[in-house]
């Protein structure tokens, strides 16, 4: 897969491999392998930045409304992507952009399942790290139950 190959271009060559040995093993151009390496490093530069801001082990649900969606970049959700996921959170689609923690926590279960990058898996991992503060959701049952009913309804369209 993409994202094992280029785990494992940024690993060889932060032991110090060459651009031009990293294309020949892999079969792609230079200027490929230095884009892979380029986007780790800004994807690096960037968690590092959240980790001074907001600190390596933080709880969530003690952050605030306006709190960029970027921080969940820290939970290190086991869905392959996570970031990559995170990031098309904030151009979506079918529903209105996800920016911030507050506009993740106000979205519907419902909602975010209508959008192409979200399913089962990942609306779970999303509410893992980050649920709902509507009073009127009823918790863990209920989110299974709603959620797989809404999965339901969208295959019978």
């Amino acid at each position: 897969m993409t994202s094992e190959r280029n785990a494992t271009i940024i690993r060889l060559y932060h032991d110090g491999a060459h651009l031009a040995d990293l294309a020949l093993q892999f079969n792609i151009s230079r200027d490929r392998v230095r884009q892979i390496i380029e986007q780790a490093k800004r994807s690096e530069a960037r968690r590092a930045e959240l980790e001074r801001k907001y600190g390596s082990k933080l709880k969530i649900t003690a952050l605030p409304d306006s709190t960029p969606i970027e921080v969940l970049w820290l939970c290190g959700g086991r869905i392959q992507g996570w970031t990559a996921r995170l990031e098309h959170l904030e151009y979506a689609q079918t529903i209105e952009p996800i920016r911030t923690l507050g506009d993740l926590r106000r979205a519907t279960d419902a909602e975010l399942l209508r959008e192409p990058n979200i399913g089962i898996k990942m609306l779970g991992e999303l509410r893992r790290f980050c649920p709902r503060r509507d009073p009127g959701y009823g918790g863990k049952r209920y989110y299974k139950r709603g959620a797989l009913s809404t999965k339901v309804k969208r295959r019978e369209v």
